[in-house]
């Protein structure tokens, strides 16, 4: 067993709770944070020339697949394709670093 110094002791007492409650609920904030975009991405339906969902081919084009780097999805269909197969539609890759949303204008 290791020997506790005074600094552990306490550390180990009521003060980690404490720390642990803080930490927790920073934790908390940042996960919340990270989980939703920044900028919200809607999927709407595309006009004209605009790019279509390779999946979908209804809605417009807004998501980048960051493994391949290919823009072929709406939001709504990348989120199925993370929840499924985790495979690039246009080139087959697996998606491990996921996906970001894009603004094409």
């Amino acid at each position: 067993m290791r020997k506790m110094t005074h600094f552990s002791r306490q550390l180990f007492g009521e003060d980690v709770a404490m720390v642990r409650s803080k930490l927790g609920h920073s934790f908390q904030q940042y996960q919340q944070n990270q989980s939703q975009p920044q900028v919200e991405v809607r999927d709407t339906k595309a006009e004209g020339d605009e790019p279509v969902c390779k999946v979908c081919l209804v809605n417009r084009v807004n998501t980048t697949i960051l493994d391949c780097k290919h823009t072929c999805l709406c939001r709504g269909c990348a989120e199925r394709i993370l929840g499924g197969t985790r495979k690039c539609p246009v080139c087959r890759r697996a998606i491990v670093k996921g996906v970001d949303s894009v603004i094409i204008s």
